[in-house]
């Protein structure tokens, strides 16, 4: 199995390629769990063609990075998707994801539910969707 997110991590801080940070630790645990999760799901999809079936087969949680500039989002992203390779991960900047959402669903215009369709389709290329750039300034605005 690849190396969890928090290894590659320490084995940079390790190498002297960045210093250790207590908030990018802190994102490091769920990143690992993500990680983890993913690619049990895809062993227990593997099982599940040999004719095993597992109990309590369920959705992967995903999360939300934040922090200013310079903090390290993108770099434990990076982490994070070279954990995952095997696994063949999507990453996209948000504009050109939302772009790509709303032509997909003009295409679908004579299908009901299209969102659905359209969210279906991207679960299909990847179990693993990373948004960079996306930017709310008020999650708390009505």
């Amino acid at each position: 199995m690849p190396d969890r997110p928090s290894k590659r991590y320490l084995d940079g801080v390790a190498q002297g390629r960045w210093t250790q940070d207590a908030g990018q630790l802190a994102a490091l645990v769920e990143m690992d769990r993500v990680a983890l999760a993913l690619l049990e799901r895809q062993r227990a999809g593997f099982l599940k063609k040999l004719g095993f079936r597992l109990a309590g087969h369920t959705g992967v949680r995903g999360l939300y990075l934040w922090g200013g500039v310079g903090r390290g989002k993108t770099m434990l992203c990076d982490l994070l998707l070279e954990a995952t390779a095997e696994l063949k991960p999507t990453r996209l900047h948000y504009h050109r994801f939302m772009h790509d959402v709303h032509a997909r669903m003009k295409a679908l215009a004579d299908t009901s539910d299209t969102l659905s369709v359209v969210a279906a389709q991207y679960a299909a290329l990847s179990p693993l969707l990373v948004l960079s750039e996306f930017f709310v300034n008020d999650i708390a605005a009505p």
